[in-house]
């Protein structure tokens, strides 16, 4: 009966070991799920999204806002016309610890940098972080810039041992506290087709073919050919939208993929379940049939070992019965010879 429960006691733990195991890979699935839709920065100036996750050699990059700042008077104003602040918030992956300040990024507009503007009385603006794994941190920068109906915000970061490169473009739209912007929804629109319809050409072709490429490799069918010409803001939009649509494409396909993964994985873990729920109910059938087995036997043992002892007791008795008898004649005899 010991051996049974032991090999019971084992079974039920490597039941135990396997659940753990599933949920394990599981959680490792939704895990790879919340990472699966980073963009990767490498060493080429890729285009990102604000309030997009970048990963940039395992430290998460997200531009979180960029506003126009009015909090100034006459003698602190900035030179170029505009005070841009834009936050940032960051988280390290890597094993090592590593450094994030404000060096690594640079304004431009129009092809042309903008510093940085301390003209505010803000003591926290800037930042330099040191970040163990898992730690985050945030900041903002202050940039004096122009009026303008777009800014490039570049990155040029060395997480580790890899440089990697980014850029974000902010149209004036996107941008809070755009008092300057035009006043009404027709001259707006008159802007914008202008902007789009430029003959100017602001963008390389380097700046191009990286979205080129970039597109090329989320595509299986249709490719695009490189250009050896600068291209206009249309131009470059119109590609970075395509890309956009490619990576919301991969996305949908992703989720529906881990869908289906996690409908398979309930069907398995439902079928497991019933599987362990008919063993557990065959196993306490056998548990009973060997306890009612084992009482029997126990009664039975029980009832033979009193036969046993009540026939013990009986001989004994004779026994006693015979000697007693034995040890009257003795004495009867012995008390004839003294008398004699």
């Amino acid at each position: 009966m010991m051996l049974l429960l032991m090999m019971t006691g084992l079974f039920l733990v490597g039941c135990s070991s396997l659940n753990i195991e599933r949920k394990a890979e599981s959680n490792e699935n939704k895990k790879h799920k919340s990472t699966h839709s980073k963009r990767k920065a490498n060493d080429q100036m890729k285009t990102f999204k604000l309030g997009e996750v970048v990963d940039a050699d395992g430290v998460d990059v997200m531009v979180t806002k960029v506003e126009f700042i009015n909090d100034y008077d006459e003698y602190s104003s900035p030179e170029n016309g505009q005070a841009l602040k834009v936050s940032f918030k960051f988280k390290n992956n890597n094993d090592d610890q590593v450094l994030v300040d404000n060096s690594a990024f640079t304004m431009k507009s129009k092809q042309e940098n903008f510093q940085e503007w301390f003209g505010t009385d803000d003591s926290h603006a800037g930042f330099s972080h040191l970040l163990n794994k898992g730690n985050i941190g945030t900041g903002y920068i202050y940039y004096d810039v122009p009026d303008s109906q777009r800014y490039t915000l570049e990155m040029d970061f060395v997480p580790l041992f890899d440089t990697v490169r980014g850029k974000w473009e902010i149209k004036k739209s996107d941008i809070k506290g755009n008092s300057s912007s035009t006043n009404t929804n027709e001259a707006t629109n008159e802007v914008k087709e202008t902007e789009d319809n430029s003959d100017d050409y602001p963008y390389t072709a380097e700046e191009y073919n990286y979205l080129v490429d970039e597109y090329n490799s989320l595509t299986e069918g249709e490719k695009m050919d490189r250009v050896s010409r600068g291209v206009t803001n249309k131009e470059y939009n119109d590609l970075l939208e395509r890309i956009e649509k490619e990576y919301d494409r991969l996305g949908d396909e992703a989720d529906k993929e881990y869908d289906d993964f996690l409908k398979e994985q309930e069907k398995i873990d439902a079928e497991y379940d019933e599987e362990m729920r008919k063993e557990e109910e065959r196993q306490a059938k056998e548990d009973a049939a060997f306890e009612k087995e084992q009482a029997e036997e126990d009664v039975a043992f029980e009832k033979e070992q009193a036969e046993e002892d009540a026939a013990y007791e009986e001989e004994m008795r004779k026994e006693e019965e015979r000697q007693a008898k034995e040890d009257a004649e003795f004495e009867a005899e012995m008390k004839s010879l003294e008398e004699e």
